[in-house]
């Protein structure tokens, strides 16, 4: 097969419940009149699990799929809440929707995940480089690419733990159009709209959304709600001027205001707060394709600006620009038959940023740059093995350069429907502005003498299909140290390098079923151990906050009436685990576990028109992220959706 070829300790109740799925399976493969020989199906591609896209099957690192099927199953408002149920991720949310929501790939720290949504890399750098998942709605997301381990050596800097690429949805008819409404619980009101034109040649679309919610009191012990309201436009367009020369954009802007409950001697209480967010990103590019397409060439322009203002208590802005000139060339080396079996990737990646801080305490204005030169082969020596290897230098205005590597290998067990497959690599995580110069000398200070932090780790897999590839199971372990941790210390907080390493490991399972032809199965458990140094000098490894040990999510999906209805429900266990409570002194406290379960459904009642529904935290569970902010509990909604073509 072508290396771009497009075919080919958990919780009892988890364990049970697979165990009672996965019973139906060898008769339902004979019931449903599946042909065991013809196991050969349509591929998912992923394109950031190396330079250039590879199939899923294929692919050395570990690495998880949502497509758009599963996400519209689904009914999630905000993408957090599917993230959440991919294998490693830990999600910290504030309280209410649209609060601050941070998202942990294996034990990592929320700005050591990067972040692309349509080819723009959304990491904030008025933010602390993290990106705010509590403002990216999932109306106009087609689908979500999570690569996890160190990926530095491919994509820079924020990618250290990882990469999520998210792509937003393209018209595939000449003429399509959609429009959906929802209300229900806390006071929400949610709709939007699209629009898509496409040809053989290209395509354009265009996306609105609007979304409000009163919410609920942020603070558990607060009376006051904290609402939620926010804007999310996209414009999106591709075109292939000849077969071999093509051009596009893509285009977001996103416009929110949250209400949030602020502290007093380090414990939450009512306060009338808020933040005005603003995020515009675009970007542009163009691609040649030479030699009978053995030589792909792309330059691509990206602009990201951002702004956060908070109002009441200390009112403040944040606001960063960045741009970004990113080129790529790539060659298939050989002659035929073996012309896709060995890819050549040099790519080099410009990027400038530019912050703002305007305090009552401090105005401040930063740049930085940086250029990165990255080369990477990917080669099938036959059909059963692809490898990799790339490596790639980084020349930052204000650090020591770095040099990252990887390399990964997926091997097929003929005959057997076993794949192993693993990677290896370094990752680099420069500090971000917050870090280097504060924001406040009574809170915050800032460390311009701060070091990046680096890490190295590696994971390997077993991958096992089974059935006529209805079932597939996979299991990987994981193994990470990191250098130079940046930690705060003290009060006023000011961030230093820890001295000794850090260490994360762990496991992660999943299996995935076609139960029925009607009924499938997702499941995965994650368990994380993620370690510091407790001070220097060091006193004993101490557990990491916000990261639990324990995860896991179950989901079950039935089709119906000729694919006319859907239910879903879908289990979220997150574990126990610690927080901080910033008292003087500090104190360690421990948030419990809790297991969210959704049910949602829709039905076509006519080729155009279709109802839905949700209920969401079904048993209304208390869910703590955050120690004294409280999530909203169960909430009911309902709506109805239009749509004319695809």
């Amino acid at each position: 097969m072508s290396i771009i070829s497009r075919r080919g300790g958990l919780p009892a109740c988890f364990i049970c419940l697979l165990s009672i799925c996965s019973t139906p399976l060898a008769a339902a493969t004979q019931a449903d009149g599946v042909d065991e020989t013809d196991s050969e199906a349509v591929e998912t591609l992923v394109v950031t699990a190396h330079r250039t896209p590879i199939v899923l099957s294929e692919a050395g690192s570990a690495v998880s799929v949502m497509d758009e099927s599963q996400i519209e199953a689904r009914q999630q408002v905000f993408a957090a809440d599917l993230l959440r149920d991919l294998p490693g991720v830990a999600l910290s949310r504030t309280s209410t929707n649209g609060s601050v929501t941070q998202v942990r790939v294996r034990g990592s720290e929320a700005n050591h995940l990067l972040v692309v949504i349509d080819g723009v890399e959304v990491n904030d750098p008025a933010g602390g480089d993290e990106f705010n998942f509590g403002s990216l709605t999932s109306f106009d997301i087609a689908s979500i690419e999570l690569v996890r381990g160190p990926q530095s050596a491919l994509w820079g800097s924020d990618a250290m733990a990882g990469i999520l690429n998210i792509t937003t949805r393209r018209g595939r008819e000449p003429l399509s159009a959609s429009a959906f409404f929802e209300g229900g619980s806390f006071g929400t009101v949610n709709g939007g709209g699209r629009m898509g034109l496409a040809s053989d040649r290209g395509s354009l679309d265009f996306s609105a959304s609007r979304y409000e919610t009163d919410g609920v009191s942020a603070a558990e012990s607060g009376r006051e709600k904290d609402g939620y309201e926010n804007t999310t436009i996209g414009l999106n367009g591709r075109y292939e001027l000849t077969d071999t020369f093509r051009v596009g954009f893509s285009s977001r802007y996103m416009d929110d205001t949250i209400r949030f409950d602020g502290s007093n001697a380090g414990l939450p209480v009512d306060t009338d707060d808020g933040t005005d967010r603003e995020q515009f990103q675009l970007s542009i590019d163009a691609g040649l394709t030479l030699l009978d397409g053995r030589w792909d060439n792309t330059l691509r322009y990206t602009y990201l600006d951002t702004d956060n203002e908070t109002i009441g208590g200390f009112d403040s802005m944040y606001a960063a620009e960045k741009d970004g000139v990113y080129f790529q060339s790539t060659m298939n080396l050989g002659s035929r038959p073996q012309l896709d079996r060995h890819r050549l990737t040099l790519g080099v990646d410009y990027e400038d940023e530019a912050y703002e801080q305007r305090t009552a305490f401090a105005d401040q204005d930063q740049t930085l740059d940086n250029l990165g030169v990255v080369l990477e082969f990917l080669t099938q020596p036959v059909d059963q093995l692809v490898l990799s290897a790339s490596v790639r230098h980084d020349d930052n205005s204000e650090f020591k350069d770095v040099t990252t590597y990887r390399a990964t290998g997926s091997y097929l067990v003929q005959g057997t429907g076993t794949r192993i497959k693993g990677s290896f690599g370094t990752g680099q995580k420069r500090p971000s502005f917050t870090e280097r110069f504060g924001f406040s000398p009574d809170f915050f200070i800032g460390n311009p003498d701060l070091k990046p932090e680096k890490n190295e780790g590696f994971d390997i897999g077993v991958e096992q299909q089974l059935l006529a590839n209805r079932l597939r199971m996979l299991v990987t372990y994981f193994n990470e140290e990191l250098e130079d941790e940046i930690q705060l210390v003290g009060f006023p907080s000011t961030p230093v390098n820890l001295d000794d390493r850090s260490s994360r490991e762990g496991v992660e399972l999943e299996l995935h079923a076609m139960l029925t032809g009607a009924l499938t199965l997702s499941a995965n458990y994650t368990y994380t151990d993620s370690r510091q140094p407790e001070g220097a000098p060091a006193e004993g490894d101490v557990r990491e906050i916000r990261r639990p040990r324990h995860q896991g999510a179950i989901n079950l999906n039935h089709v119906f009436h000729d694919d006319r209805g859907n239910v879903n429900l879908n289990l979220s266990y997150t574990g126990s685990q610690t927080d901080t409570v910033f008292t003087f002194p500090a104190q360690t406290v421990t948030l419990n576990a809790y297991t969210l379960v959704n049910l949602t459904g829709e039905y076509a009642l006519t080729p155009w028109l279709t109802l839905f529904g949700r209920a969401e935290n079904l048993f209304d569970e208390k869910q703590v992220d955050l120690f004294g902010f409280q999530n909203p509990g169960r909430g009911f909604y309902a709506g109805f959706r239009v749509s004319a073509g695809r």
